[in-house]
């Protein structure tokens, strides 16, 4: 129950307008210097009030946290690489420190360094930016040889610069990589190409984490294995990567991809068991000392996302007030959680990740008090049935988190999951099984083997009873509806309207406000569709890719989507496509290799040249030709007007034409930040 009054949430009151100063100068990109200026008066002012014992410091203390929170955030972003977006520096040379251990992925292998310069064509510069190192070596690797944390090394390779969306719908790889605080990646075919200067010491905390992810792969990979032991390392220790592509793509149609991320409630879980499992020692302050550490190694040890951060930190704060007496509010504690990862890295309020997981909890703080007391008051016996009780209360915080999600997933994500509550309260107490099971596991193995396979058999079946029930939803042809993202606009208004709703104080009003607040978020998704242009007429999509242009058209429930070969296509742009599907509500992408098509072979062309190999769209007037031109023109064929694209014809971003008797260009909105998409792969890079 909330605590009606700001002055029960100090943290609130500071971390609110912290927030908004880094947004709007994010969005206004006003210097350091207009901020200093500003940040000074406001400061003499605060002072001057301070000194005087005037009343009235409120407005003067949030004016100067917000601009403080702006400060910091214009501060602390890369801005070395304006006007670099998209480009490539080919054989580039670049010194500096690594600031992670290498992450070794199933393909390939990735690392931050802290760069120090980089060296190309004879000139030498000196950004102060974090780079992403992908090593991409098909001969193979060896995991000691590669560099670690601390390292000082060289190396050489293409050094890409990460653009905004370059296709309809496209991955804001830009957004995505900055809100890492990274500002370029740098692309590496072997292993040979870097070179290790100096070596660096090794952290304690390396020391302490290293082993504990090595058992838990030990163990996923021997006493689970396959497909099973892929997702178990999910749960354990966030590399997802691990999961088949069918079962990742299951558990985004259904809403439950998150099950798949070391998250908050992973967290909680852990946090309930160092609890249990230190409660036993007479003195708080002792199991405080001993609960914060152990906590810590687990967020070490699974990457300390901002949902790990924020759960961890709201335990270790319960726990603290535990030891001092005091009243834990966990709004307040919400809110210091969220101070404490903006001052650590602002960047993060721009992410899907931070925005969702502070939404769920503050969801289920605020909302689910207001629909769990009217529910028992009504049912009385309810509280008295065990069996009827916990599915009750599942079902409850899962609409109270959702409720708070919501703005957030159709901006970021333009997509409704409309039967993750039903697939939700099965699949997260089975997956609280296999997470408990696979961390005693873990540890088990230096115990006893025995003991290892028989938590190893646990996991086994609690996953597999998850990818059942996973899998049954995602057949289903009402597991998630596609809609348009509703904006920045449409989802503010729509978080003011839950924030109304939240403030209901009847069951009755509660209810009324909900109901009002799901027909203003279907009106934003229907104006929103209505007004796209993308879902109009008979459009011709010509997409930026490597190396040249993709053209595409939707025949029927499909976009298909022509090219010679699929050498220069990448991951990058197959999930481009992927999401142009989703934004123009096709069901599926097909992929047609222009080689392969014959006559009347119903892929939605005909040939009509060999030499150069030609085609033409069955519905369009359109050629597409493999011949040497590199621009897009009218050509008169049998008299009538066509369009011809040549596949090497070189884009610096996608076109859309519609077509009305005469070709017209589209012009798409450009909804840059929903480019995590529904899997939220936030690991992307132009």
């Amino acid at each position: 129950m909330l605590e009606p009054g700001w002055k029960y949430y100090p943290a609130l009151k500071l971390t609110v307008p912290f927030a908004a100063g880094i947004a709007v100068t994010e969005w206004l990109a006003p210097s350091v210097g207009m901020l200093i200026a500003l940040l000074v008066p406001l400061l003499a002012w605060l002072a001057m009030l301070l000194l005087t014992g005037r009343a009235g410091l409120g407005i003067p203390l949030l004016l100067s946290v917000a601009v403080a929170g702006g400060l910091h955030g214009t501060v602390r972003s890369s801005h070395a690489t304006e006007g670099l977006d998209g480009a490539m520096i080919s054989d580039a040379e670049v010194i500096g420190r690594v600031t992670g251990d290498p992450v070794v992925r199933e393909y390939r292998v990735e690392f931050s360094i802290a760069v120090d310069s980089v060296i190309y064509r004879n000139s030498v510069a000196h950004p102060a930016m974090t780079a992403l190192v992908r090593l991409v070596d098909s001969s193979g690797f060896n995991p000691a040889l590669l560099p670690r944390n601390g390292d000082h090394i060289g190396l050489a390779g293409d050094a890409l610069f990460p653009s905004g969306p370059l296709n309809p719908g496209g991955i804001d790889s830009r957004a995505l990589l900055h809100a890492r605080g990274i500002g370029m990646t740098i692309l590496l075919r072997h292993a040979s190409s870097i070179d290790i200067i100096s070596r660096g010491d090794r952290a304690l905390t390396d020391l302490l984490v290293d082993p504990i992810r090595d058992r838990a792969r030990a163990f996923a990979g021997s006493h689970v294995g396959g497909a099973e032991g892929g997702i178990l390392r999910a749960l354990l220790i966030g590399e997802r990567e691990y999961v088949d592509s069918g079962s990742r793509d299951a558990f985004m149609r259904t809403g439950t991809i998150h099950l798949l991320a070391v998250s908050g409630f992973n967290v909680g879980l852990i946090a309930l068991v160092l609890f249990m499992a230190l409660s036993w020692i007479p003195s708080r302050a002792m199991q405080f000392l001993l609960f914060v550490p152990l906590l810590g190694l687990y967020v070490l040890a699974t990457g300390a996302d901002p949902s790990i951060l924020r759960a961890a930190v709201m335990a270790a704060a319960f726990m603290g007030a535990r030891v001092g007496s005091r009243i834990s509010r966990p709004l307040n504690t919400l809110a210091f959680a969220a101070m404490l990862i903006l001052l650590l890295n602002p960047s993060a309020l721009f992410t899907a990740g931070f925005q969702l997981s502070f939404a769920s909890v503050a969801g289920i703080i605020i909302i689910y008090p207001g629909l769990e007391r009217p529910l028992f008051a009504k049912v009385g016996g309810l509280r008295h049935r065990a069996f009827l009780l916990l599915p009750a209360r599942w079902l409850l915080l899962s609409i109270s988190a959702q409720l708070f999600t919501l703005p957030f997933v159709l901006y970021h994500f333009g997509y409704l999951p409309v039967i993750s509550l039903l697939i939700n309260m099965p699949a997260l107490p089975l997956t609280s099984i296999a997470l408990g099971a696979g961390a005693a596991g873990t540890f088990a193995g230096l115990v006893s083997s025995h003991l290892a396979a028989w938590f190893g058999g646990t996991a086994y079946l609690a996953v597999v009873l998850v990818e059942r029930i996973v899998g049954w939803g995602a057949s289903l042809p009402v597991a998630g509806l596609d809609a348009v993202g509703i904006g920045i606009a449409g989802g503010a208004l729509l978080l003011a309207g839950i924030v109304w709703l939240a403030l209901s104080r009847a069951p009755a009003e509660l209810i009324c406000r909900m109901v009002a607040v799901m027909l203003l978020a279907g009106l934003l998704i229907a104006m929103r569709r209505g007004s796209d242009p993308l879902l109009r007429g008979r459009l011709l999509f010509l997409l930026h890719a490597r190396n040249g242009i993709v053209p595409a058209v939707r025949l029927g429930d499909t976009l298909t989507c022509y090219s010679s070969g699929r050498a220069g296509d990448s991951a990058l742009e197959g999930r481009d496509r992927e999401e142009l599907r989703r934004r123009i509500g096709a069901g599926f992408v097909r992929e047609v290799d222009i080689d392969t098509i014959k006559d009347a072979a119903g892929d939605g062309a005909f040939v009509i040249n060999d030499m150069p190999r030609e085609v033409a769209l069955a519905g369009l007037p359109v050629i597409i030709s493999k011949s040497a031109a590199r621009t897009i023109l009218m050509v008169m064929v049998d008299k009538e007007p066509m369009l011809l694209v040549p596949l090497g014809t070189a884009l610096d971003r996608g076109v859309v034409l519609a077509y009305d008797g005469v070709w017209r260009s589209v012009e798409w909105r450009d909804d840059a930040d929903r480019g995590e998409g529904i899997a939220g792969t936030a690991e992307t890079g132009r």
